[in-house]
């Protein structure tokens, strides 16, 4: 039997895990008590019910009596979260809280009720400063930004005559307003973006084929897992299966996937892209298992047995239970070998693609050291609760390849001799410094002269973070069989 459930990586990307109210609700003390428990009382009772079930590090959470929770659920969960350690590269750096459950599951999606129109990084401006710079990654498809002429590579150094600080960065572009004028370094005019509403963002953006003397390259930028924009359709997979089938029609010889700044999302996505690319695809092989905290697994297992873990290949796409969508073989035209594109912003599902299938092809990296997330969460939210519209992404479960490998907490380093960073060229021009080294790599010419055209800034942070690094769905009827009370008592 394969796994009756779906993954979805956290990662910051949809389809969610949730908890509706029931008698175990009221044996729990969830229901209202009629003033006895503050909001913030009720809220974090929830969120260390769920805590105290799922979390991958339970046997870390401190002792419930020396919790306060009258603190605000984003306290009160940094209280619990297992902290992370730098140099062993244990704990936990991913999970979050969100005060509305609606934006969670839309974020999930690419779904967003304002939209900037484009990502960027964040860097220190100079050594020693308190300034900090945004710098443009791309324009997002059918957004108002399109139109402004911001572009890739612009430098913004202000919004609206606000100077852009360490303290200011992360709220200055997140006022609810109807457009931002930004002041970018080294040109005099100013630019006005207007925001788009009720913005949709398809993962897929952008591809192309090269053709390089005997070597037929398709490309693929892919910047977010998600299966569809909620609607359950999951017409973003099946588009990819039809990118995927042009490739194969036009008979490339080799594959670059440009995962630069995708932060995650749905593992069953990525199975579904795995499964394209895989050289002579077995569905009976794995592509990854999960492991989870010792009361989970029990649980699972007793209820499911072994094989609720796994995640297989897969030749079709399953939109519903009467119809499937073919999944082509396009690895058995690639010569054995996935060229991926990586930077600090590669994470989640991402990472897990390139784990899963390591041990059944070559696949070389290029580009940054990923960011190295192997686990993954579950989404949890009370729709029919009016007290509480909170949605919690605990981290849930850890990753392993069909060698049981799970070893990249520190993120995959690129291949030797190919490190490299952006020039900001156009995005699928072979100028581009990504593209060009990938092309030369699968050519033998030889490599991009400037490997490093960036200047040497201090990282601090990225749009791609507030994607959400995201999430796992198990089907709503399985959950419901393990309540938290059942797993209690086992």
């Amino acid at each position: 039997m394969k796994a009756i459930f779906q993954v979805f990586f956290l990662t910051l990307v949809s389809m969610v895990l949730f908890s509706s109210c029931s008698d175990d609700d009221i044996e729990n003390g969830r229901t209202r008590p009629s003033g006895q428990q503050t909001d913030n009382q009720y809220v974090n009772n929830w969120v260390y019910e769920k805590m105290d079930s799922f979390y991958l590090w339970r046997d870390k959470l401190p002792a419930k009596e020396n919790i306060n929770f009258d603190s605000s659920p984003y306290d009160f969960l940094d209280g619990l979260i297992y902290p992370f350690n730098e140099q062993t590269h244990e704990g936990d750096r991913f999970s979050w809280i969100q005060e509305s459950y609606v934006d969670l599951v839309n974020s999930l999606n690419g779904v967003s009720s304002s939209d900037l129109g484009f990502d960027y990084n964040v860097y220190l401006k100079a050594e020693g400063s308190t300034e900090v710079i945004y710098e443009v990654l791309y324009i997002k498809k059918n957004t108002k930004a399109e139109k402004s002429g911001l572009k890739r590579g612009d430098i913004i150094e202000k919004v609206d005559n606000t100077t852009v600080t360490l303290d200011n960065w992360s709220s200055l572009l997140y006022q609810n307003k109807n457009s931002y004028t930004f002041s970018l370094v080294n040109q005099s005019n100013p630019i006005t973006v207007e925001v788009t509403s009720n913005y949709i963002e398809n993962p897929i953006y952008y591809s192309n084929i090269y053709t390089k003397g005997s070597h037929k390259i398709g490309y693929l930028i892919y910047n977010f897992f998600s299966q569809d924009k909620g609607d359950g359709t999951k017409s973003y997979d099946t588009a990819l299966a039809d990118e995927f089938s042009n490739f194969y029609s036009a008979g490339i010889t080799d594959l670059i996937l440009d995962l630069r700044y995708n932060p995650g999302g749905y593992v069953e996505s990525s199975k579904y892209i795995a499964s394209a690319i895989v050289p002579n695809r077995d569905i009976s092989k794995l592509y990854v298992y999960y492991k989870y905290n010792d009361l989970i697994q029990q649980a699972y297992q007793e209820n499911y047995g072994e094989e609720v873990f796994n995640n297989y290949f897969a030749d079709k796409i399953a939109i519903s239970n009467r119809t499937t969508y073919p999944i082509p073989k396009l690895g058995d035209k690639l010569n054995n070998t996935l060229y991926v594109l990586v930077t600090r912003n590669t994470m989640s599902a991402s990472e897990l693609i390139i784990n899963g299938l390591r041990p059944y092809m070559n696949v070389v990296l290029i580009g940054q050291t990923t960011i190295g997330k192997n686990v993954g969460s579950f989404s949890f939210y009370e729709p029919n609760d009016s007290r509480n519209k909170w949605g919690l992404q605990p981290i849930c479960f850890q990753t392993y390849n069909s060698l049981g490998k799970s070893e990249y907490a520190a993120g995959f380093k690129p291949d030797d001799g190919f490190e490299v960073y952006e020039n900001m060229a156009p995005l699928g021009d072979t100028d581009e410094m990504f593209l060009a080294t990938a092309i030369a790599k699968i050519t033998g010419s030889p490599l991009p002269s400037a490997k490093k055209n960036s200047p040497d800034l201090k990282p601090i942070g990225s749009s791609l973070n507030k994607k959400g690094t995201k999430g796992i769905l198990i089907n709503p009827a399985q959950f419901n069989k393990l309540k938290t009370t059942s797993l209690k008592n086992n």
